[in-house]
Order: C-alpha cells, then structure tokens, then sequence
C-alpha cells in the first residue's frame, strides 16, 4: 500500500514538475493546479531529493530550470507521451470490435450474412463468428446468441432487449436473362416457379407500383419448393424455371414483371449488447440491405 502512495505521489510531483518548468512560477502553478504554494515547493524539492541534484535556480519573482533540470524535463515528456501514447492504444482497443460474435438468422438471409461477415473479419482482424441459420425461432440468451435476425412482423421482445429495423425486402418473379419471361401476371401461370418452402404460402399475391393486387397460384404440377437460396437462383439460371427471391439477392437472374414486387417483410435486428462489434454488425447488415441506418424500435 505504501509502495501505490509513492508511486501516486511521485506521478503526481512529476505533473507539478512540468507544470513549473512551462509557467516558471510557483504561486502560478498553485492557482492552475488549485493546490497550496507550499504543497507546489514540497513536490519540487520531493523530485530534487529523489534525484539528487536541483532541478530549478529559484528567485523571489520565478523560477527556471537548471542544465540537470532541461535534461531531467526531456526524460519526464517522453515518460508522459508514452503513458499517453498506451492510454489512447487501450481506449482504442476497448472501443475497436472484437472477440466473438454469436449471431442467428433465417437460412434466406445466409448469403446477405455472409458478405457482412467477410467485410467485417477483413476490415477487423480481432474479430471472429460464429453464425447459424436456422429457421426455428431461437432463444438468444438460452442459446448464448449476441445477434438474432428475424424476418417477418416481429412479436413483443422481452424488455432486455434493443430491437432495430434494418429494412424492408421484398421479393420478385427472376429469370435467367435468355429465359422467354411472362410480361404480365396472368401469363405466370404457364410456366414453373421456383419458390422459397418453408417461407411462401400455396398463393402469392403480387403488388403493382400503383397499389393494384393479383394472387398467384403456386399450388399446381410443375412448381418447384426448396429451403435454399442457392438452389433456387441455380435452378432458375439453368433456365428451368422463374423464381422469386428477395430483390436484393438475384445473382446473374435479371427481374421480370419490373413493376410487380410481394408486399414489403421487415427485417429486425434484436440483441442485449451494446459492444462494439455488435453494432458494427447491425450498421453492416443494414446498409448491406440497402438501409441508411438501423432504427432502433425497444
């Protein structure tokens, strides 16, 4: 214990010290550093006796260095400069992401997730994942997850938790580019659809720019229902079907039917944490998703 007051003390004798030798005054450093002129004399002469030698010439109206002092100060700077240099070096890793960051997701948002996560592991070296796609609803403190995505209407969120909307996707009828595509609606229903399983109903309905509706059947011979993304969009670039899929993940298919899109589904962010490599993540993801910025909901 008596070691920690030393060592505080001389800290802050140092402090007084290169107070003095920039205004050359003791009663001047006394009134800035708010302490007694004689408590100012003791830290001086604390140093000397430590050092051995007199480090300021003193006179009734200043005080200047002495030759032993100037070399004395140029040590004390760069003594300081480097507690400053590994203060901002902490502060800069305790607000730099990293650690491991726990997330979950539908399996149709897996592509998006990934190019997120392979952004942000380039950009932040000290940052690893650990992410899994599953379409079961999870819960996050149960199962140990930072970050949980949902897509959908989001249920009431317990009050520990941040909830963010990230954005609104939306799907649309694609095709290969050399794929003959339907130019209206009706014209859907000659041709087979791959579509999401686990996500779209046997009926589809379809939102024109200018607010009018149609329901697509999906339920007849020749559509195809599959649980993966990838597998969709690689049917339809064989040319053996239309898909849809979310507007922000098409691949090499072009859009068909431009001025039809499904009804906007919201997308949420929801978490417990407030660490940095949370919100980088959240940030991410929604710009990845075409959002300006996240918006907080709870």
């Amino acid at each position: 214990m008596q070691c920690q007051h030393r060592c505080v003390d001389r800290l802050d004798n140092l402090r007084v010290f290169l107070k003095c030798s920039e205004l050359s005054s003791f009663s001047a450093v006394a009134r800035e550093m708010r302490l007694a002129q004689s408590q100012v004399s003791r830290a001086v002469r604390a140093l000397e006796d430590d050092v051995g030698v007199p480090l300021f010439v003193r006179t009734t109206r200043s005080v200047t260095l002495t030759s032993e002092g100037k070399r004395y100060l140029v040590g004390v700077r760069a003594a300081f400069d480097a507690l400053e240099a590994a203060k901002s070096e902490a502060k800069q890793s305790r607000d730099a992401p990293s650690g491991v960051l726990r997330v979950t997701a539908p399996p149709e948002l897996a592509e998006v997730i990934g190019d997120v996560i392979g952004g942000l592991a380039r950009r932040y070296p000290e940052l690893a994942f650990d992410a899994v796609f599953t379409g079961r609803v999870v819960d996050l403190v149960r199962e140990g997850f930072e970050v949980g995505i949902r897509a959908g209407a989001l249920t009431l969120a317990p009050p520990e938790f941040r909830a963010y909307k990230l954005a609104a996707s939306r799907s649309v009828v694609c095709a290969a580019p050399d794929y003959p595509a339907p130019r209206t609606p009706d014209e859907l229903a000659a041709h087979p659809i791959a579509v999401v399983s686990r996500k779209t109903p046997s009926d589809l309905m379809l939102h024109h720019e200018s607010g009018r509706k149609v329901r697509v059947a999906l339920d007849k011979q020749g559509r195809l229902r599959v649980d993966d993304l990838r597998a969709i969009r690689s049917a339809a670039l064989a040319g053996a079907c239309l898909a849809i899929l979310p507007e922000t993940q098409l691949g090499g298919l072009v859009r068909v039917l431009p001025h039809w899109a499904t009804a906007p589904t919201p997308i949420h962010a929801l978490t417990t944490s407030t660490l940095p490599r949370v919100r980088v993540f959240i940030d991410a993801l929604a710009d990845r998703l075409g959002a300006k910025k996240p918006k907080r909901l709870a």
